[in-house]
């Protein structure tokens, strides 16, 4: 008789599953405009002392409570690599109050990472997971009931409170892929849902992701949905996808062509489209800092005050290049490096997988994981909050990290109650 595994329940009383949803909300979610030059300038506010203030408390929880420790592992290696090397760079950034701030904050999300990795397991980043899920479900009826003014090239773009339409489209990215999973690997999962709430909820954030018109998320959320039913498909059901795919894709191209490359140009020029909005410029001045300060950058936030000072607009608007001109190519090596090592964790543990029916319910978390990492890394391209340290994809990205490792930590547990069933 085969025991079947089944993800432990954490205690009630533990509350690290929501210290990630708080600081993603304190720092993503603005309730008033605020000029970038304020910003960068080092001016504060009272919302600027309220974020300070919930990132202090989380900080003291941590410290004073629990006392994070630190996993022996290259991935969690590999994350507080990369997050000292951008604590580091603030000594050299060329806004050093700003920086400063931010460093700060980063180094509170680093010990949120690791005491989740302390207490965490497979059904702690499901309750994460959960908990974002009714974030931006509640964060989608706000913006149904209030819609606040917009600049002129935000005008018609869903989002929510004063938050911008790109930093909405992310979050709405990821959780579209989340849900997919939960649609798609529902059986297996165990999920506390019935399946239906979690195509309802797919159906919505799809059409609010469409309205909100930010192209990178759209299509970092279609990559990763394609790469998770190709994973779920079986050897025969592979094939049949791609056919089903190409047809569809043909079909759509031919009646709804249109629209579409309507819906890509966004209201603006055959020329502006070719620049992506203009990021061709921006990635070009990336270049020309990242070759004068290859190894260390030229420090954290610095991608925030250059290209306001050059172009008007705030950051690379390209993950990669944001972590290039921030901290060099010391930080990505430890950047690509996570990328890489969580990818791998997960192609290992899915061969693992194959070989016990008992570890069934981890298909949910392997297959979603991978739809996350693929829709961050095709988002990146387009947008720089994936390298900035902060908010939504960064955070889901070191959790990714985590994910793996208690993934990790559930197959260890499938192999051993396999032996003691079976001892030859």
């Amino acid at each position: 008789m085969i025991t079947t595994w089944r993800p432990r329940l954490v205690q009630r009383t533990s509350l690290t599953w929501m210290l990630p949803l708080i600081l993603i909300v304190a720092s993503q979610y603005k309730f008033r405009r605020r000029d970038p030059m304020d910003t960068t300038g080092g001016s504060v506010d009272l919302f600027i002392l309220l974020e300070l203030a919930i990132y202090m408390l989380v900080a003291a929880y941590l410290v004073v409570r629990i006392r994070p420790t630190m996993r022996r592992d290259p991935i969690m290696v590999w994350i507080v690599g990369y997050c000292l090397t951008v604590i580091v760079s603030v000594l050299y950034a060329p806004t050093f109050l700003l920086a400063m701030v931010r460093g700060i904050e980063l180094a509170v999300v680093l010990l949120v990472v690791l005491q989740f990795d302390a207490d965490g397991d497979v059904a702690m980043v499901r309750r994460f997971l959960h908990g974002l899920i009714v974030v931006t479900m509640a964060s989608i009826a706000i913006g149904l009931a209030f819609v606040a003014p917009q600049p002129l090239s935000q005008e018609g773009r869903f989002t929510w409170l004063y938050v911008h339409s790109g930093v909405a489209g992310e979050q709405m990215s990821i959780v579209g892929v989340v849900l997919f999973g939960m649609w798609l690997t529902h059986r297996a999962a165990r999920l506390p849902w019935p399946r239906w709430v979690y195509g309802v909820l797919l159906v919505i954030v799809v059409f609010a992701l469409v309205a909100n018109k930010t192209r990178g998320a759209v299509a970092g959320g279609l990559a990763g949905v394609v790469v998770m039913a190709f994973l779920w498909a079986r050897a025969r059901g592979k094939r049949d996808l791609v056919v089903a795919g190409l047809l569809a894709g043909g079909v759509i191209v031919m009646t709804m062509g249109g629209v579409l490359v309507r819906y890509a140009m966004r209201d603006g020029d055959t020329a502006n489209l070719a620049t992506l909005n203009n990021r061709t410029q921006l990635w070009s001045i990336s270049w020309d800092i990242v070759s004068r300060r290859p190894l260390h950058g030229a420090g954290f936030t610095a991608t925030r005050t250059v290209f306001l000072d050059e172009t008007g607009l705030g950051g690379a608007h390209n993950a990669y290049f944001n972590v290039l001109v921030d901290t060099g190519l010391v930080g990505m090596f430890w950047w690509v490096g996570l990328f890489a090592l969580v990818i791998a964790r997960i192609h290992r543990l899915r061969r693992r997988a194959k070989l016990h029916a008992a570890a069934s319910p981890l298909t949910f978390d392997l297959i979603t994981l991978s739809g996350v990492i693929v829709c961050l890394l095709v988002n990146g391209l387009v947008s720089q909050d994936l390298g900035a340290g902060l908010g939504a994809p960064a955070m889901v990205l070191f959790l990714s990290g985590v994910w793996v490792l208690v993934c990790g930590d559930a197959m260890d547990g499938v192999e051993a109650l396999a032996a003691a069933e079976d001892p030859e």
